[in-house]
């Protein structure tokens, strides 16, 4: 097996540690390279137009606010969930 690249590529390139595995990169937290010409060639590994389509941006749809009617408070889920769990476990007692 392989061995995945260190935390030293991370601050050298300007990212975090803890925010390269949440844009694919693959850190080993054990493995130290202190050497200087590992930590070069680790920072130079992606160039900047390998970055732009490597990085992922999840869009959230954004949702329009909605006034709160009389109806909407005094609507009870907890309840209405509970009678809908007993409906559903006599179904066939009550047919």
């Amino acid at each position: 097996m392989g061995l995945k690249p260190q935390c030293q590529h991370d601050p050298a390139a300007g990212i975090p540690k803890e925010v390269a595995a949440t844009i694919g990169m693959a850190v080993d937290h054990c493995r130290r390279n202190r050497s200087l010409e590992g930590l070069q060639a680790n920072a130079g590994e992606s160039s900047a137009a390998e970055l732009e389509y490597m990085s992922i941006v999840s869009e959230k749809p954004t949702s329009e606010l909605v006034k709160i009617t009389v109806e909407m408070k005094s609507f009870k889920a907890c309840d209405k969930l509970r009678v809908e769990r007993m409906n559903q476990r006599y179904i066939g007692a009550r047919m």
